[in-house]
């Protein structure tokens, strides 16, 4: 798929996002850290995790510090569904009004929270921040393109999966993924 056809589909899935309920979304961030705790989800994040870690420790040009980023941890993963179900418990934050200005008599003009459309994030080889990523932009009813680390690949990808996954099974296939 070219990236024109995927910020497309971002957008729809921004649209669609944006239409669900706060439960709806709330829902969606709950499977999303269920899925993140299955144990078979965890062996598959961990194994595609070390592969990205041979691949890192192979290559004279990665740091101590880049690796310890790349690595992840049935600790970390943990953390990563906790930190979502934080997320998904934080107050609406579609619709409300941030101020209200009298303009002239019967004409009132409201500053009204929105989701911004379609966001693109580049990050480096941190595959944590893809899930954490993903359920900020999924709680404001955001689309979302993700640009990671190529350190990072197989996790990503595998992280990129589950997450696309659990939001299809927790909106009925309602939100484009």
């Amino acid at each position: 798929m070219s990236v024109r056809e995927q910020a497309k589909q971002a957008r729809q899935g921004s649209r669609a996002l944006a239409a669900l309920s706060s439960a709806e979304r709330q829902a969606i961030l709950e499977e999303i850290a269920q899925a993140l705790l299955l144990s078979e989800n965890q062996q598959r994040v961990l194994a595609a995790n070390e592969q990205d870690l041979e691949a890192a420790r192979a290559n004279s040009d990665i740091t101590p510090t880049m690796l310890a980023r790349l690595k992840l941890t049935e600790s970390k993963l943990q953390t990563l569904a906790s930190g979502i179900r934080q997320i998904a418990q934080q107050p609406e934050p579609i619709g409300n009004v941030v101020r209200r200005t009298l303009v002239a008599e019967q004409l009132e003009l409201s500053q009204v929270t929105t989701p911004i459309g379609v966001i693109l994030v580049i990050f480096e080889s941190r595959p944590d921040v893809l899930p954490q990523v993903a359920a900020l932009a999924l709680r404001s009813g955001n689309g979302l393109l993700l640009k990671g680390g190529h350190e990072a690949s197989h996790t990503n990808k595998l992280l990129h999966q589950i997450v696309i996954d659990a939001v299809a099974r927790a909106s009925g296939g309602r939100v484009p993924v």
